[in-house]
This record gives C-alpha cells, structure tokens and sequence, in this order.
C-alpha cells in the first residue's frame, strides 16, 4: 500500500496583543502587553484549538513612574492575575521570561502597532 504522511506535531500558538502610547519625545513606548496561548494544538482538525491546555498572561506598566497608580488598582491587578512594572524594560523582560517558558510554535499579533 501507499505510505502515509505522519500527522503534523501538535504546535503551541500564540495570540499576542501590545498597547503603545507616545511619550514626551514622541516616541512610542510598550504600555500593556497580553496573550493567550494554546498548547497542544492540532492543525489538521477544526476543533484543534481546544479549551483546555492554555494559558493567558497580562501586564502593564505605569505611564508615568512618579504618579502612583489609582488607590486599590494594585489588589485587583493581582486578583485578576495581571503583573505591573514600573517601566517598559520591566515589562518586556517579563513578556521574555513568559515567552521562553512558553516557548510557542507560532506567534500572532493582534493590534501590534496600535
């Protein structure tokens, strides 16, 4: 008989979503960053993309490092599981650790230049 192809691994997919504001210099800074990421996702079914086996992770950073961020938006960042940094640096090295860890097969950008 006709040899079969292998079924295609099963791939992680990354949704990725930045939100960038302009600073004094007019230059554009990472102000919120957020993804949902799916593991063990098979391509060849439409149900691939199932419930389980995902996680979302979000983050974001004071807009001005002086002004402190409005009474109790720390307590319920935490409870909703969303991180704060105090700078873009901050943020992007989480983001990187996240990735890393993560490690998806492939990434897609949702609002990336907004």
């Amino acid at each position: 008989g006709a040899a079969r192809d292998p079924p295609p691994p099963p791939l992680t997919v990354m949704s990725l979503a930045i939100k960038t504001a302009q600073n004094k210099h007019k230059q554009n800074e990472i102000l919120m960053m957020t993804y949902h990421c799916r593991f063990h996702c098979d391509i060849d079914r439409v149900d691939g993309f199932n419930g389980r086996n995902r996680r979302n992770w979000a983050a974001l950073r004071k807009v001005d490092v002086a002004t402190p961020l409005p009474d109790g938006s720390s307590v319920l960042f935490q409870q909703r599981g969303i991180g704060t940094t105090r700078d873009e640096h901050g943020l992007l090295s989480q983001f990187i650790a996240k990735l890393h860890a993560d490690d998806p097969d492939i990434i897609v950008g949702h609002r990336l230049l907004a």
